[in-house]
């Protein structure tokens, strides 16, 4: 379910500061040395691994490996993050809906997830998402690929860091109401095959390093403005003055969704503001390497 979790801000930035490339080296200022900022896709779609090579050699010249979240911190934090995750009082799932519009929401959850259906009764309408979000790319891989970065960075010796923990990601979510929520759902499971194809879409973009289109179709999507702020803006600020407090003493390779990174309150010139140079690393897009 933490694949859809950061994954609604993968797809999302915040104003018209373009950028191209997900690899970033930062440098001078008040920082230590060379640190780099990397943007992820929340997926364990096998085509968005394509810089496996480049990744382990630059976790290897760094202190820290840094991501949204320590993802172990995170699944020790799921009692915790439960409550969070429930509908209110008794009410369930069906009763956001009419009789006509849960009973298409129904099919596609037991075609898409099978038995897990049943544990969708009583999740609000978001966490719906999150699972269905998990059947849209291949799964081939074993781990998210920030889960992956984070387990080659454990396995180098390096300091793992989350920028914030798993219960600041979820605070946002009391921006977007229920109904905002169930809306939302019954749309994605109405154009299911829409859905589906832009999801692609995304994902060739990113395997491109083409952050500029992820950001026009993120412009064209009608997410609520408060959520946005919350979900994104928010977390971008308190991202930013982490992620350079470490700098300021260690080397480090932050790995946060790919846009989080261009836009005005993005890190790449957020951290230009703070007097740092962020200079794009020149990757080659190999599919699958």
């Amino acid at each position: 379910m933490w694949t859809f979790l950061l994954g609604i801000v993968a797809i999302a930035c915040s104003s018209s500061v373009s950028a191209q490339g997900l690899m970033y080296k930062v440098y001078g200022g008040d920082v230590q040395d060379t640190s780099y900022v990397y943007g992820t896709f929340h997926t364990r779609d096998s085509r968005a691994f394509f810089l496996k090579k480049e990744i382990k050699q630059i976790i290897l010249s760094v202190d820290v490996v840094a991501g949204e979240v320590n993802m172990d911190d995170a699944k020790d934090q799921a009692a915790e993050m439960a409550p969070l995750m429930i509908l209110p009082n008794d009410t369930v799932l069906a009763n956001l809906y009419t009789p006509e519009e849960y009973e298409r929401i129904e099919a596609l959850l037991k075609d898409k997830l099978g038995l897990q259906a049943m544990l969708c009764s009583r999740l609000k309408p978001f966490f719906v998402m999150a699972m269905l979000s998990e059947k849209m790319l291949p799964g081939d891989e074993k781990h998210l690929l920030d889960e992956w970065i984070q387990k080659q960075g454990k396995k180098s010796g390096r300091e793992i860091a989350g920028l914030e923990t798993a219960m600041e990601a979820l605070s946002g979510l009391d921006s977007m109401t229920l109904r905002e929520q169930a809306d939302w759902l019954l749309e994605m499971v109405d154009d299911w095959d829409g859905q589906l194809a832009i999801m692609e879409d995304l994902n060739r973009w990113y395997v491109n390093q083409e952050i500029d289109s992820m950001h026009v179709y993120y412009q064209s999507a009608q997410i609520p403005g408060e959520f946005d702020r919350e979900f994104l803006v928010r977390r971008n600020e308190y991202f930013t003055d982490r992620v350079h407090e470490i700098m300021k003493t260690k080397t480090v390779f932050c790995a946060v969704g790919a846009l989080h990174l261009p836009g005005e309150t993005g890190l790449i010139n957020a951290l230009r503001e703070r007097g740092l140079t962020v200079e794009v690393v020149e990757t080659t897009t190999e599919v699958g390497k």
